[in-house]
């Protein structure tokens, strides 16, 4: 994070900054001397501030902070967005909260009300369970987790022709493919999005390419899975990638 390169795109047009840590795809977790900088940063902007913070559970080289927690004066242009379906695993439920000035609130709650009438109600207990326990409710899963997450990055840096830094937060590995994909002899010009489909179609591994995130030539895995499942796919890539 880089408050320089964030004033080089800034623009009159520019009228919101979105911040998300713990990170997807790259597994970033901002310190809170980058928060500060940013926040120092934003307090001179009149931009509105959307901190997606879904993975807050899921900082593992260090704890996740609020940024409205360090700069309680931002509060009237701060829109806070959090979930349950990645800290707490209710995968698929697509069960989410927004907070932020009642203004604005009530703006989106006109706009989701077209969209989606209600949850169901097991849904609802479910979550009010969950934001009442809070981190107990998760702390083992959560502990095995960055058990994989340490397994994930030593072996993934392990491949020839592989390299990621290593994943902070959230539950994903960002690969770096270029080399690997350059020094090809089999496939010379294979995209990361082509590769991710090879490795899908050849090796049954479901990977999503860094075009989706604007970044051609990386790969994001996902280490959610058992440590069996976890130590199969690895093999696999590594496998798909000797290949090359």
């Amino acid at each position: 994070m880089d408050v320089s390169l964030i004033k080089k795109y800034a623009t009159p047009k520019t009228v919101a900054f979105l911040l998300n840590s713990p990170s997807n795809p790259a597994g970033y977790v901002l310190s809170e001397s980058d928060l500060k900088e940013l926040g120092e940063y934003l307090i001179t902007t009149s931009w509105w501030i959307v901190s997606d913070e879904i993975y807050e559970y899921l900082g593992f080289k260090r704890p996740h902070i609020s940024l409205l927690s360090l700069f309680p004066q931002l509060a009237d242009r701060f829109i806070l967005i959090n979930g349950f379906s990645k800290s707490f695993a209710m995968t698929g439920w697509r069960v989410g909260y927004g907070a932020g000035p009642k203004s604005v609130m009530n703006l989106v709650r006109s706009l989701q009300s077209h969209s989606s009438t209600c949850l169901p109600g097991f849904i609802e207990d479910a979550a009010v369970v969950a934001i009442e326990t809070g981190y107990p409710l998760v702390e083992k899963e959560i502990k095995a987790l960055n058990l994989r997450r340490q397994y994930a990055y030593e072996e993934l840096s392990k491949i020839p022709g592989l390299k990621l830094g290593e994943p902070e937060g959230a539950f994903y590995a960002f690969v770096d493919l270029r080399s690997a994909l350059e020094h090809s002899t089999t496939k010379k010009g294979m995209s990361s999005m082509q590769f991710a489909d090879y490795l899908l179609q050849e090796f049954l591994v479901a990977a999503v390419p860094g075009e989706a995130f604007g970044a051609p030539g990386f790969l994001r895995l996902s280490y959610a899975v058992s440590q069996e499942k976890l130590k199969e796919g690895i093999q696999r890539v590594r496998e798909a990638v000797a290949r090359l």
